[in-house]
C-alpha cells in the first residue's frame, strides 16, 4: 500500500508509474524505494 523511503531500496518506480523489485521481497517486508533520484 505503501513505498518508504531507503538509501538501499528492494524496488524502484519506472517512468510508466509502475514498480519493479530490485531483488526478492519476502512477504511481510517493507517495499522501499530511494526518493533521491526524484527530488
Amino acid at each position: 500500500k505503501y513505498i518508504n523511503h531507503s538509501d538501499t531500496p528492494n524496488a524502484c518506480y519506472y517512468d510508466d508509474k509502475s514498480v519493479v523489485a530490485l531483488r526478492d521481497i519476502n512477504q511481510g517486508d517493507e517495499i522501499t524505494h530511494n526518493y533521491e533520484a526524484d527530488w
